[in-house]
């Protein structure tokens, strides 16, 4: 009776150290998702995920995980979209889609005409950070890869 007590009470331990050593793809997949969506003000949606890899770090004594991904956004709208790479760096303007009322101009380096449905593919970086009631995204952080080939 001991012995299976013992066991058991291994066994919820081990799941749940097993559970918070790192996030699963799906759960980056949705933040991100949820992420897209939400910043481009339901604009551009997810349609493609793909989790690179992945590494866990403790700064301060406070555990963080880092996944690098690649994917691809469709746009669901036509506008404008900032492509400024030391934007992108710190935000992800791009997901920001203008209406193209003639005030831009689309070759100009600074921004990039894209149309309704048209699918561009991105790269980046999801880091979270470990709290009491799981991992939690702390930054996400979305770039268009250049050679959309």
């Amino acid at each position: 009776m001991k012995f299976k007590n013992v066991v058991l009470l291994f066994l919820a331990f081990l799941l749940n150290v097993i559970a918070y050593s790192q996030i699963s793809t799906e759960k980056a997949q949705e933040d991100l998702a949820k992420t897209i969506f939400k910043e481009s003000k339901e604009k551009a949606k997810l349609t493609s995920f793909e989790k690179e890899d992945g590494v866990k770090k403790v700064k301060n004594d406070i555990p963080y995980y880092s996944i690098k991904f690649i994917g691809k956004i469709q746009f669901l709208k036509a506008g404008n979209i900032q492509l400024m790479p030391f934007l992108n760096s710190a935000k992800n303007s791009f997901l920001e889609v203008i209406d193209n009322n003639g005030d831009f101009y689309s070759n100009g380096g600074l921004f990039r005409l894209v149309y309704k449905d048209e699918v561009l593919n991105i790269e980046g970086n999801i880091q979270y950070i470990k709290t009491e009631n799981g991992w939690k995204a702390k930054t996400i952080l979305i770039a268009i890869k250049e050679n959309q080939k």
